[in-house]
């Protein structure tokens, strides 16, 4: 079961909405959204600078990590 732990704070916030969006089971807990999915954690890349999409994961991942482009980004 994949988890990605992202900053709840208002660089990452684009990524916290898409992921929402696509009904991932979300838990919001010291600062940090977790999201947990039986299924691959997947994620095409929304409008955010380089630096902020490379480092929305920092906070911490629980899986696998197969991809992270320029554009997309998968968690097994």
């Amino acid at each position: 079961m994949p988890k990605l732990y992202v900053l709840d704070v208002p660089e990452f916030q684009p990524v916290i909405d898409a992921l929402k969006s696509q009904k991932i089971a979300t838990e919001y807990k010291g600062g940090y959204a977790c999201f947990r999915s039986d299924h691959p954690i997947e994620l095409a890349r929304p409008k955010m600078h380089d630096a902020t999409w490379f480092g929305f994961p920092v906070a911490g991942i629980v899986g696998t990590l197969a991809e992270h482009t320029d554009t997309r980004f998968r968690l097994i």
